[in-house]
């Protein structure tokens, strides 16, 4: 679980692939203990898993779903990459629940700033906090995004089927 509240980043070192997969290596500020091997760590909103640490070098295998399901299919060597680790029990909670399952992906058709907050059309409102702490401010026309709605919210939607 996660709270979709980004504090870190990490830029994309390394990307090799195979027919239906890849493996990226990610660098990054946080450090990794051995122990954490198999850990979850939401990057760009889809939930990965470490399979290899190395200092600030983190690695990641991407199976074919994973890249049908979200924009990594399109991800290139510099690229920054959101990055969240998984909730703690007793940590403080902010944001919204999210599991990092992509529910889909979308395209940027548009991008317009009234004041400081920047309206990104399929649409979403992107505060200047959030700009500074994300990859976001790099988002373009046509740009693809993971898109995860909140955990309650699809709960509510089942309930009313």
């Amino acid at each position: 679980m996660f709270n979709g509240i980004i504090y870190n980043s990490g830029s994309v070192e390394k990307i090799s692939s195979s027919k239906n997969s890849l493996e990226i290596v990610l660098k990054t500020n946080l450090s990794f203990k051995k122990s954490e091997l198999g850990a979850s760590l939401c990057c760009n909103g889809a939930c990965l898993t470490i399979t290899k640490i190395n200092k600030n070098l983190i690695s990641f295998y991407l199976s074919k779903e994973t890249l049908n399901k979200t924009n990594f299919k399109y991800i290139k060597i510099g690229n920054i990459i959101n990055v969240e680790n998984s909730l703690n029990y007793g940590n403080k909670i902010s944001g919204h629940y999210v599991q990092g399952h992509t529910d889909t992906t979308g395209r940027v058709v548009n991008t317009t700033i009234l004041n400081k907050t920047w309206i990104v059309m399929f649409e979403i409102n992107i505060i200047p906090h959030t700009l500074k702490l994300t990859n976001l401010i790099k988002l373009k026309k046509y740009d693809k995004v993971n898109i995860e709605f909140d955990i309650f919210s699809k709960y509510l939607v089942d309930l009313k089927k």
